[in-house]
């Protein structure tokens, strides 16, 4: 083949076929650059906070949700619960739960000498006038 054959129309003498430079324009800063990135900084501020406010808020409604749920559960298991007595009307109980089965008590946890023989405490629950219970006090778990 002939020098001129091998050589390509388009490319010209001394061209590369990929570019050896990246050639970009100045950054110029101006005033107008300046206050945008400053207005850009405090809309960033702004939604940085509303995003931290929203996080509280939804952190409070999951940690009511979780207290309706487990109010519900106790109620619940109230209702199915052994009960030797019929249940007076603004006295404390206590509500102990052994091998799913669940067992109403006037006793508190702290009165048994040792373990309590109905399982462990879930709550301390109190009958109201209308007949439907109030959780006074969440027990932990064993």
């Amino acid at each position: 083949m002939s020098e001129k054959e091998t050589k390509s129309p388009l490319i010209q003498q001394g061209e590369t076929l990929y570019p050896t430079q990246v050639r970009t324009e100045k950054d110029r800063v101006t005033d107008l650059t300046v206050s945008q990135d400053q207005s850009l900084e405090r809309s960033n501020d702004t939604a940085n906070r509303e995003i931290e406010r929203l996080r509280e808020q939804a952190k409070m409604l999951m940690e009511q949700a979780d207290k309706v749920e487990f109010e519900s559960q106790i109620r619940a298991k109230i209702r199915s619960a052994d009960c030797g007595f019929r249940p007076v009307v603004n006295q404390p109980y206590f509500l102990y739960e052994s091998e799913g089965k669940c067992m109403l008590s006037l006793i508190s946890p702290n009165e048994w000498n040792g373990q309590p023989p109905f399982g462990h405490c879930l709550a301390k629950v109190v009958q109201l006038g209308d007949l439907t219970w109030e959780i006074s006090e969440r027990m932990t778990s064993p």
